[in-house]
């Protein structure tokens, strides 16, 4: 089943510089209280709710944000953040006790060297794992369910298979492995930074073949005829509602993609969102075929 969650931009602010970024660089202030405050109530029927956009956590008021989510009753209250700023104990208790049930910190490494290479920040790769570190140390008693993004590129892919054991060995719930997409800053180096599909598949599928933990592993972005040796990881990005100007949308999984003649009579056809557009456009679609 689809997952359905508001998504809140929080700031037009970012303390890494990440080369695969696909924030709207257009965003012109950060998010007011009386923003939050209505969006929260005209959506609760949603029930679930994230914090996003920039590094959230730079917005002063982050953490009356997510006491305002608590309070309007949302039984799922979401943060994406580079996870630096947690690295400090007190920030990230206070994070967590405000109401927060869903931690998702972006990683692209197991050392600074390939993570601080994508951040383009000095240190950003000690703060982050010390910010996971210390919210792993509390997820019990706040009943948080902690977990990790990390963006495959031609930089980290050969370093997976350290990559998973090392996210485990943290104390993640579920690493999340996602594809370049290629729209925002990301467009621009998308040729570079993007290995091709079967490239992608073939390294992902040996990571997961050697790593004990793979239940807690879920790809997404990846046509699922790919991910033959690993249908049980593949995973739908969810169905985003976003304020844009001044309208609520539903961005649906299937956002900004495609399906081609491969697809029609594939048996996970009805699963897979396809293929990105862009990606089609620049590289084709050879690479699809049925399952």
């Amino acid at each position: 089943m689809t997952r359905r969650r508001l998504h809140i931009k929080v700031s037009r602010s970012c303390n890494n510089n990440c080369l695969f970024c696909l924030d709207d660089r257009g965003l012109r202030t950060d998010v007011t209280v009386e923003e939050v405050r209505t969006l929260l109530e005209k959506n609760r029927d949603l029930g679930e709710m994230l914090f996003t956009c920039g590094e959230p956590t730079l917005h002063p008021q982050l953490p009356e944000f997510i006491e305002m989510a608590r309070e309007a009753g949302y039984r799922s209250i979401g943060l994406v953040t580079n996870g630096r700023r947690l690295s400090y104990p007190g920030y990230c208790e206070k994070i967590l006790a405000c109401g927060l049930s869903e931690l998702t910190v972006s990683i692209h490494g197991s050392s600074a060297r390939v993570h601080d290479a994508v951040t383009r920040v000095k240190e950003s790769f000690d703060q982050t794992v010390s910010g996971l570190r210390n919210a792993a140390a509390r997820k019990s008693r706040f009943g948080l369910r902690l977990v990790t993004s990390t963006v495959v590129t031609a930089r980290n892919l050969g370093h997976l298979p350290e990559i998973l054991p090392f996210l485990s060995g943290l104390g993640v719930d579920t690493m999340v492995l996602n594809v370049v997409e290629p729209s925002g800053e990301a467009r621009r180096r998308f040729e570079r930074l993007a290995p091709p599909y079967r490239e992608l598949a073939a390294g992902i599928g040996k990571a997961l073949r050697d790593f004990p933990g793979r239940s807690k592993v879920v790809v997404e972005g990846l046509p699922f005829c790919l991910c033959e040796g690993f249908l049980e990881a593949a995973g739908l990005r969810e169905e985003i509602h976003l304020l844009e100007g001044k309208e609520l949308k539903a961005l649906p999984p299937d956002r900004f993609h495609v399906k081609t003649t491969a697809c029609t009579g594939c048996r996970v056809s009805h699963l897979c969102p396809g293929i990105f557009k862009a990606y089609a456009v620049s590289r084709g679609t050879s690479e699809l075929r049925k399952l």
